[in-house]
């Protein structure tokens, strides 16, 4: 079992203000990590670098998590949509109509920048020359229990740059990647600046994790053993942006040197291939 963000329309109208805490449930693991955005067909031949064990094929790994975190978020934006829609349907308060219906056209024109591009993603994605993805990739030596996929706009920019970040947790180590459009590295290089300091990285994955991440998968172990307030903080670090009350995420996730992974086992090598740029420091960042 895992814990993760309640998705029910009925959760959302229980809290009286943006600003209350995010309500956290328990959840299958097939329900709650399973990507249906595509057909079979098309999962397959677009996210085969991610999932084949052949070391040969894995150049496109990072083009593939780019690709699944875009298409997440993206199905993420129409949910929303949706949801509201429904509110509308819902109610009689004049008030509610007009918050909702401004709210729809923000989250249907932030869809519409995602689908222009998902649309050049797709067209141009197999192209390296023309569509070059930057990644950052930390292998840890274990499991940190918690996952998380998506995209976050790095300066708040209107279009880009988009930075999209994988977390995915194993039975014996785990792998944060965050990639986004190459552009010589500046992006990369502008986000991770914040980070280069003592418990850099650790403050990376809870920032990650806890505030760019919407709808992390926190492991039943690693939930159980939190205390009340901590399990406040993480749900309070998931409302709204305009409405967070914390500076900074939660530190959830604690790492020590040893939990980065310097030696590429011969399963990790199986996973990612021979990624080059794979970073295993255990504080401080280099140049991505």
């Amino acid at each position: 079992m895992l814990y993760t963000l309640n998705q029910s329309l009925f959760a959302g109208l229980r809290r009286n203000h943006q600003s209350d805490p995010m309500e956290i449930v328990e959840v299958g693991v097939n329900e709650a990590s399973v990507f249906k955005g595509f057909c079979p067909t098309h999962d397959t031949s677009l996210f085969a670098p991610a999932e084949t064990t052949d070391e040969r094929k894995k150049s496109g790994l990072a083009r593939s998590l780019h690709l699944r975190a875009i298409s997440l978020e993206y199905c993420r934006k129409r949910q929303v949509v949706d949801q509201l829609k429904i509110i509308i349907e819902m109610s009689t308060s004049v008030d509610v109509l007009h918050l909702y219906r401004d709210a729809i056209r923000s989250y249907e024109a932030s869809a519409a920048n995602i689908s222009a591009y998902l649309y050049k993603y797709l067209l141009h994605g197999s192209d390296c020359n023309h569509w070059p993805i930057d990644y950052f990739l930390i292998p840890f030596s274990k499991n940190i229990n918690v996952s998380c996929c998506g995209v976050f706009n790095h300066l708040k920019l209107r279009h880009l740059p988009i930075i999209a970040y994988n977390v995915v947790s194993y039975a014996s180590d785990t792998m944060l990647a965050l990639t986004t459009l190459g552009d010589s590295h500046a992006t990369m290089n502008s986000f991770l600046a914040d980070y280069r300091s003592n418990n850099g990285v650790e403050r990376l994955v809870n920032d990650i994790v806890f505030r760019k991440g919407e709808e992390p998968l926190i492991s039943a172990r690693l939930w159980r053993s939190l205390s009340d307030s901590e399990k406040l903080d993480i749900r309070l670090s998931l409302v709204h942006p305009s409405y967070r009350s914390l500076e900074m995420a939660p530190r959830i996730v604690k790492l020590v040197p040893t939990d980065f992974l310097t030696d590429m086992t011969p399963t990790v090598v199986t996973r990612l291939g021979h990624l080059e740029g794979i970073v295993a420091f255990p504080t401080g960042l280099p140049n991505a």
